[in-house]
């Protein structure tokens, strides 16, 4: 079993916005241990279809190919936003 330090400091309230920050900084510190991302960056199978996501949210693309992408953008934010795919793979 492999253990994860995150260094994250707590809020002193904990309102809705504080929470959900930490929460997204911790999935982040598990994402970069565990898939296989750039450093600091999240990767997903697919873009998203759930969740709330903030406009310039990044996802890389966990599984990319030929004439694929590297990744997602979120170009407006919502639920679940919407994405655009960057960084086209040559055939």
């Amino acid at each position: 079993m492999s253990v994860i330090k995150v260094a994250i400091h707590m809020p002193e309230e904990y309102d809705r916005a504080s929470m959900r920050e930490l929460i997204d900084r911790m999935v982040l510190a598990i994402n970069q241990t565990t898939t296989g991302a750039p450093e600091g960056r999240e990767s997903r199978a697919a873009v998203p279809t759930g969740g709330t996501w903030k406009r310039g949210h990044i996802l890389y693309n966990s599984a990319p190919s030929a004439a694929g992408t590297v990744g997602w953008i979120c170009t407006a934010s919502g639920t679940p936003g919407t994405w655009k795919t960057f960084g086209a793979i040559a055939a």
